[in-house]
């Protein structure tokens, strides 16, 4: 006969006890394994952040990015250890502008800080920029930065606690600026274990540029080895102001007749080439665990640059992918998801939300951007970039798809239209054919939604009356390994 009755007490004591010594195994085999044990040396890692800054520098003539000739094999190097974000695109074409919206995940027209405006020396004390931000989280702020560009009682001081106004790759002095001055602040801080936000920008790409010896000669052709001594011969071509610089290298040049616009691109590309080298003996110089374990390496550009003479310049091309697709090359410490290209459609103020989210800090509001690596976030910018240029006699704005361009020019009330799929080029503006007008005033709706979207983010910037801190005393967490395991 089946006995139908309770089991014994011992029987149900073994069976729960089994059950909590299957459990407590478990709990300590996960903590074993080389995940859990990433999972918390990440989660007490200490963090270099440098965030290189590159202006004019576009992605179409990186080997990363696809370029044939070999102007970047240090970038390149760090690419396949990288996420290479191949459709980024900056918001604005000038660069304090967009080095302000990558800083800070605002518009120009929120931050208001632009090159032709007296307030570019100002901004908001409603606006956190990254560095003020990081600063709150306990990481160590410095950047060193051009000079010209960004001078030291402008509004990029802001929140730095050490800020060098001169140029991080300069002519007269790499390896010295390099060595004396960004590698013992790499070296002191993680010698203290420290975490360091380090801000480098340069403007040597701006055109026109010609590069010192002997990346001169890499790129230049026989048919023009004769009129590039001729403008080697410029007198202290280096030292010029930027001004100074396009007239003396456009007066040279037309007084030559025997070159072409392969000349203006041979000299660009070996002047990647030199930046190149210069990025690479400051990586290399690097402590190897940074190296190797602890940086958080982004690259980017502020914007891109026409390679045209100036009876070719048009304010019609000013959005155009030339001057808005920027690169955007994120190194996660270990090596992270290196050698990852996303083709997602991105933007200069996604780096900032990007960040905070790696670093495990609590995500901000009111900012534009959105970070990379959370899909369903991508999904709210429907795959568009938004960029504009606003100078005093221009105000033009764009919206970009992977297909399509959409320019409109407030002053003049112009529009361009462009099937980037069968005109990479832009070179045939639809905005005027009867068939495509469904598709034009589809953008209008989409620049519209934009505009509405700003001025509600710009009421809560300016006219909210009580200063809300987003971060205060957050260490980093480390959001690394999760980022990996959830991609």
């Amino acid at each position: 006969m089946t006995n139908h009755g309770p089991k014994p007490l011992k029987s149900n004591l073994i069976v729960i006890l089994s059950g909590f010594f299957l459990v407590l195994f478990t709990i300590l085999f996960s903590y074993m394994t080389p995940a859990a044990r990433t999972e918390k040396k990440l989660e007490s890692l200490s963090v270099s952040f440098l965030l290189v800054s590159i202006d004019a520098l576009q992605p179409a003539h990186l080997g990363c990015y696809g370029y044939p000739g070999n102007t970047s094999p240090n970038i390149d190097y760090w690419s396949k250890r990288s996420i290479v974000q191949a459709n980024t695109f900056t918001q604005s074409i000038s660069t304090k502008s967009a080095l302000m919206t990558l800083l800070t995940s605002l518009h120009p027209s929120l931050h208001r800080i632009n090159d032709d405006r007296v307030e570019h020396k100002k901004m908001s004390p409603r606006i956190y920029p990254l560095q003020e931000i990081l600063g709150q989280m306990q990481f160590k702020t410095a950047a060193c930065v051009d000079g010209r560009e960004l001078p030291a009682e402008g509004v990029f001081r802001r929140g730095f606690e050490l800020y060098e106004p001169m140029g991080p790759f300069s002519e007269d002095g790499d390896a010295s600026v390099i060595k004396n001055r960004i590698l013992p602040l790499f070296e002191g801080i993680f010698s203290s274990n420290n975490n360091l936000f380090c801000l480098l920008h340069s403007d040597l790409l701006n055109f026109p540029c010609i590069p010192p010896q002997p990346w001169l000669s890499i790129f230049v052709t026989r048919q023009h080895r004769s009129v590039v001594k001729k403008l080697e011969a410029i007198p202290d071509y280096a030292r010029l102001s930027r001004a100074q610089k396009e007239d003396s290298f456009w007066q040279t040049l037309a007084q030559v007749k025997n070159y072409n616009k392969s000349l203006l691109v041979e000299l660009y590309d070996g002047q990647i080439r030199y930046l190149d080298a210069s990025l690479g003996l400051l990586l290399s110089g690097l402590p190897r665990q940074q190296c190797h374990e602890d940086l958080l390496f982004v690259l980017t550009s502020p914007h891109g640059t026409h390679l045209v003479s100036p009876d070719q310049r048009d304010d019609t091309h000013l959005l155009h992918d030339t001057m808005t697709h920027v690169p955007l090359i994120l190194r996660l410490p270990d090596n992270t998801m290196g050698g990852l290209i996303k083709d997602t459609m991105a933007e200069l103020t996604d780096v900032l939300p990007t960040v905070l989210e790696l670093l495990g800090a609590k995500p901000l509001n009111r900012i534009q951007g959105q970070a990379l690596f959370q899909t369903a976030q991508q999904q709210k910018r429907d795959g568009y970039a938004y960029s504009e240029a606003t100078f005093v006699q221009i105000k033009q704005s764009s919206i970009r798809t992977q297909q399509w361009k959409y320019i409109k020019d407030k002053l003049t009330n112009t529009e361009q239209l462009y099937h980037l799929v069968t005109d990479p080029a832009e070179s045939g503006n639809l905005a005027s054919q009867e068939r495509y007008q469904t598709v034009k005033q589809q953008f209008q709706a989409m620049l519209e939604t934009q505009s509405e979207d700003s001025r509600a983010l710009e009421e809560s910037l300016f006219l909210k009356k009580k200063l809300d801190i987003p971060l205060k005393d957050q260490g980093v967490s480390g959001n690394f390994r999760n980022i990996k395991a959830g991609r």
